[in-house]
């Protein structure tokens, strides 16, 4: 029988979290989907403020999905349902989520949870079977989506397509997303990597340009409204901290969330539907702005399909990071203006190094012009950010007043670089490669290694760094990702 718990109460109303098992581990990735729900994905487009979002969960036998239903600001409910059909189109119901309901609901959070099994599915002759293993395998396919039909929209007033939910996500932290935005040269990005059993969230807060950081945490909130603490993510520091650079990096767990009556029940799986959601944020404090400096809003990196996004990286061992910097925008391909190629062993050019760096890290623009030979790169903006701040000291030392952004990147280089843009102090005077010994960047090559930036060139050993080779573009994602946290 399909469960359903109707509560009219804010996104937080939560209860009955399952404990999930080690040996679960690998299977939530890919049996985790969820929709984000508004009026402009209904067909034809329903002008609405109501949002929401829909997160399932098949279980690990095939047999049952758990689901969870949140609205927004959305006013007489009388169904919801999963549909049949791809985006953009209409298609038959095949399992009710809510209703129907007689009178209708209003709600601002939780509308519905409950357990679909197949004796819940709802055939329909030539579209579905109303068997479980075909509706797991539209589900899959991209080809169902969630509908919460009103009384004044009885086709449907908020809609979207369910896809694999996110693990991966980011905010990037601006003074212009604060309420009331704040005037700062302060900048920041957060990341967030969501274990496999979707019990414990890894962390890393990056800003630049901040002056006594005292507080950062992940709030409750939509991106207007400020909201409660749920968790810290660095402080208190009473003095406060100024430095550029990885501000703070850790692990959080249920034990860390801070419940909030009304608002937050301090469990996990709630504080993950606020991210997957984007109905949580961060927010850094410092001692010359206490309600906050630097702020947004988090967001999930999309999952695609293997070789969706590029078609020449099928099989590369970087594929899966080559698609995560792709999600967070950071890279955008290599063959404009149709960039469905990445160019995975290629190599990796100084200017190209610059906009990753200044995409991946939302580095301030400099109107600072830093170098003499960049001007017809198409990447001085990004070549001036990245000097304004300190990653990058030019190519021609002693006088330093050329980038040379058309030169191939090294390892070494590329080791500096990522040392100067996290801020990375630890771990230099350990000695981890064996054909360093004497190099410029041996100190740096150590401290990315024990950063876990890099693994070596030479595996399964992986006691040579290859500091003189070349990067690729491959190997440039796999640097990225490893750095960001995810």
């Amino acid at each position: 029988m399909r469960r359903l718990i109707t509560a009219l109460a804010t996104l937080a109303v939560l209860v009955g979290v399952v404990a999930v098992s080690a040996a679960a581990d690998t299977h939530f990735p890919q049996a985790t989907f969820d929709a984000q729900l508004s009026g402009e994905n209904e067909v034809p487009a329903v002008d609405s403020d109501a949002s929401g979002y829909a997160t399932i969960t098949l279980s690990e036998d095939g047999s049952s999905i758990d689901y969870r239903l949140y609205v927004n600001d959305l006013d007489n409910v009388v169904q919801a349902h999963i549909h049949v059909g791809a985006e953009g189109e209409n298609g038959p119901v095949a399992a009710f989520l809510f209703g129907p309901a007689d009178p209708p609901a209003s709600s601002d959070g939780l509308l519905a949870e409950g357990t679909i099994t197949e004796a819940d599915l709802i055939p329909t002759a030539g579209t579905f079977d109303g068997t479980m293993a075909e509706f797991v395998e539209l589900i899959r396919s991209g080809d169902t989506y969630v509908n919460v039909h009103t009384s004044a929209n009885p086709d449907g007033e908020i809609r979207g397509q369910l896809a694999l939910a996110s693990f991966d996500f980011s905010a990037s932290l601006a003074g212009a997303n604060e309420v009331p935005p704040v005037a700062t040269e302060g900048t920041g990005l957060a990341t967030f990597s969501l274990n496999d059993s979707q019990t414990a969230l890894d962390y890393t807060l990056i800003t630049y340009g901040l002056e006594d950081a005292v507080q950062a945490h992940i709030h409750i909130g939509p991106a207007d409204e400020n909201g409660p603490v749920v968790v810290f993510l660095f402080g208190p520091e009473e003095g406060g901290v100024t430095r550029d650079g990885v501000l703070a990096q850790g692990t959080i767990t249920e034990a860390d969330l801070i419940p909030v009556a009304g608002v937050f029940d301090g469990t996990m799986a709630t504080l993950i539907d606020h991210l997957r959601a984007g109905t949580a944020y961060v927010n850094v404090h410092t001692l010359a702005n206490p309600a906050g400096e630097i702020r947004d809003q988090v967001e999930g990196l999309e999952r695609g399909v293997a070789g969706a996004t590029f078609t020449d990286d099928n099989g590369n061992t970087h594929e899966a990071d080559i698609e995560t910097i792709a999600a967070a925008g950071i890279t955008r391909g290599c063959n404009p203006p149709d960039n469905d190629e990445y160019c995975p062993d290629d190599g990796f050019t100084r200017g190209q190094a610059a906009a990753f760096f200044n995409r991946g890290l939302n580095l301030k623009a400099s109107a600072t012009d830093a170098f003499v030979d960049d001007e017809t790169s198409i990447f001085e903006d990004d070549i001036n950010a990245i000097a304004a701040i300190g990653i990058t000291l030019g190519c021609n030392p002693p006088t330093n007043d050329a980038f040379c952004p058309d030169d191939t990147t090294t390892r070494a280089q590329w080791a500096s670089f990522m040392v100067r843009a996290l801020g990375l102090t630890e771990g230099g005077d350990v000695d981890r490669f064996t054909d360093d010994d004497g190099n410029t960047h041996e100190t740096d090559i150590n401290r990315i290694a024990a950063a876990g930036i890099t693994l070596g060139c030479n595996p399964p050993d992986n006691d040579q760094f290859c500091p003189d080779d070349t990067v690729t573009r491959a190997q440039a994602a796999s640097f990225f990702v490893r750095a960001l946290g995810w």
